[in-house]
């Protein structure tokens, strides 16, 4: 799956490139994360982003995630982030007969600190309360923020992030997001565990590892304006929050995602 995906971001790179000179004056389009990455971006001081997102799942995951996500400038570096991701909560089972719980829900407090000085560096830390799958309880949660501007309106991310559940789970996310016109901008992210297992075995009955990736297509309808983007994607990791950024839809299933940012 993720060689047949490794095209697109150099594609998304190469759109934006050649489109450049539509571009030259549009505002920016960070909206304070891709998919499965986190940026740096914080608001100004009393701004707020929400964010809404739906994952329909099929294959073995069969599940519909809904996402929310607010995104608040408490002035100067600071800025706070609540968001939570739910789903049904189902039961699957091994190949050998053993029952385990998934779906269900994650929510998440964080405070989001970028560097005075370079503003391309932030990080994150804070808790989440998962219910519902082989996790319940609180887990501190961190993440590590980096964006490195390119030529030819083209920016690529590097997003480690780690989560302390009583089996601690650590990955490095990456992403590259290419501005094609003034109005519209593609990106491709991937994510591998460095350590801990993030998806179960149907076969072997145990914890394994695999790949998060995403691919998305974000309009925002006003050019001059960013207070509203619109996203279309694909994906195979469960939601917004670090958790189930990390955690990837079961026997390799995906979702489409369809997601909306407001600014107020």
């Amino acid at each position: 799956m993720m060689r047949r995906l490794a095209w697109l971001p150099a594609a998304a790179a190469l759109l934006g490139a050649a489109l450049h000179p539509a571009v030259a004056d549009a505002p920016g389009f960070d909206l304070g994360r891709l998919v499965i990455v986190d940026t740096p971006y914080v608001p100004a001081q009393g701004q707020l982003r929400l964010s809404a997102d739906l994952r329909s799942f099929g294959g073995r995951e069969d599940n519909l995630y809904g996402g929310l996500s607010a995104l608040y400038g408490l002035g100067g570096p600071w800025a706070g982030l609540l968001r939570g991701t739910v789903g049904n909560k189902e039961t699957g089972t091994t190949a050998g007969g053993v029952s385990y719980p998934y779906g269900g829900r994650d929510v998440e407090a964080m405070v989001r600190w970028q560097n005075p000085r370079k503003s391309t560096h932030a990080v994150e830390l804070g808790v989440c309360t998962p219910g519902g799958s082989q996790y319940n309880g609180t887990y501190l949660t961190t993440q590590v923020m980096v964006a490195h501007e390119m030529p030819t309106h083209t920016t690529l991310y590097f997003n480690p992030k780690a989560v302390f559940f009583p089996n601690f789970l650590a990955t490095f996310s990456g992403g590259i997001c290419a501005r094609a016109t003034d109005r519209l901008t593609f990106s491709g992210e991937a994510g591998g565990v460095i350590y801990g297992d993030n998806i179960y075995s149907r076969l072997s009955g145990t914890a394994t590892r695999t790949e998060t990736w995403a691919v998305r297509a974000c309009y925002q309808p006003h050019a001059k304006d960013d207070s509203m983007a619109l996203d279309l994607a694909w994906t195979n990791a469960l939601g917004p929050t670090t958790a189930t950024s990390i955690l990837a839809g079961r026997g390799g299933a995906s979702a489409v995602m369809l997601g909306i940012h407001l600014k107020r």
